[in-house]
């Protein structure tokens, strides 16, 4: 099946990559052959939002480079100059032809080197050029033209969502390219990630906080549990999940146990005790929590570790295990993709379980496996 468009052209600040922004993107990279995105930088977004914690440009447009063909900057709370720099320099795209009512319509001056696109909701016709003239006749006799018919002469669309109807650089876009609209995706926003009175931001703000914590102290971590799934699955953290999930490996522990926490505004909730090698107790969860909520972070640690891959969360570039989704499928089952409430099982995740599972092939030979420490 052929591609709908050849371009789609589209801007935004993508702070905080959410399912939001990966919907809008997977959907417009599905409907044409090259999506060109216009990224606002920093200094635009301030005016436009007028907030100051934006992710770095460079991360912002990183983290899009999969869904793109190619990006420009947005150097203005105004995109209009910004939109027409590109489009001037990269595509070949002339003001479309407006093409009148009436049942025949002879259009002068028109090279026939051009393969035009029209746009109407209604209009059936065909055309043909002749000594650089266009003709246009209409084919459905029974109806008129009722919504007047445009020519393009060339495949390109601008989309967004249907939440920003009058963009500003619409003036400009309608001028030269068919606007269509995209049904805006409730329920997740960079200000709600931003938002520390809510679940949502609170969950992400800790994970942020835990991964600069576990990095600054050389602890080697990864997404895990209810965490990870909702990152492979759902592109997001989960609303209704009771904690955040991160794991390490158990030599990590002496290490993990040694960090003053509250150097970082966390409180240490919980410190659980399971196994005792040479008569050492060796730690198997450590929690700690923000001064915000009453929401955690878990931070385990197993047996084995397994070699890391990594995924966009929120923005954030996060490790998770390689081949994540045969990971997931050990923990909740091959129907993890329902959604279900199911959550892993204690003893499965932390001890001979996941370690002896169908993922074995996947841990990293440079960590211990404890196998002494299995049951």
């Amino acid at each position: 099946m052929s591609k709908l468009y050849k371009y789609i052209f589209t801007i935004g600040c993508f702070d905080r990559l959410h399912k939001g922004h990966i919907k809008i993107l997977s959907t417009l990279k599905s409907k044409c052959e090259k999506l060109i995105v216009g990224i606002h930088n920093n200094e635009s977004i301030a005016k436009i939002k007028n907030i100051t914690d934006i992710q770095d440009f460079a991360i912002r447009k990183e983290n899009i480079k999969s869904y793109v063909f190619d990006t420009f900057d947005i150097y203005d709370a105004d995109p209009t100059s910004a939109i027409r720099d590109y489009i001037e320099k990269n595509i070949k795209i002339q003001m479309p032809i407006h093409i009148g009512p009436s049942d025949s319509n002879i259009i002068n001056n028109i090279k026939d080197e051009y393969e035009l696109y029209f746009q109407s909701e209604t209009a059936t016709f065909k055309y043909e050029y002749l000594n650089n003239t266009l003709i246009i006749k209409r084919t459905d006799q029974d109806s008129g033209w009722i919504n007047e018919l445009i020519a393009y002469k060339e495949n390109c669309c601008y989309i967004c969502g249907n939440d920003n109807i009058n963009f500003p650089g619409k003036e400009y876009i309608s001028n030269i390219m068919p606007i269509e609209y995209l049904d805006y995706t409730p329920g997740i926003s960079s200000t709600m990630l931003r938002n520390l009175n809510g679940k949502i931001g609170i969950y992400n703000f800790l994970l942020k906080k835990v991964k600069l914590i576990l990095n600054e102290h050389n602890i080697p971590f990864y997404l895990d549990c209810g965490t990870l799934l909702g990152c492979i699955r759902d592109n997001a953290i989960m609303e209704h999940d009771t904690d955040i999930d991160v794991t390490t490996h158990l030599s990590m522990w002496d290490k993990l146990k040694a960090i003053d926490f509250t150097k970082y505004d966390l409180i240490i909730t919980r410190i659980e005790y399971k196994r005792v090698k040479s008569n050492v107790k060796i730690g198997d969860i450590l929690s700690v929590k923000t001064k915000y909520g009453k929401y955690y972070c878990d931070i385990y640690l197993i047996p084995a570790f397994p070699i890391l891959s990594s995924a966009i969360l929120n923005g954030e570039t996060y490790p998770v295990p390689i081949e994540p989704e045969l990971y997931i499928t050990q923990l909740y089952g091959n129907n993890w993709k329902i959604p279900s409430g199911k959550h892993a099982s204690w003893t499965f995740h932390r001890y001979s379980g996941l370690v002896k599972s169908p993922y074995k092939k996947n841990w990293n030979m440079n960590y211990e496996i404890f196998t002494d420490l299995l049951y």
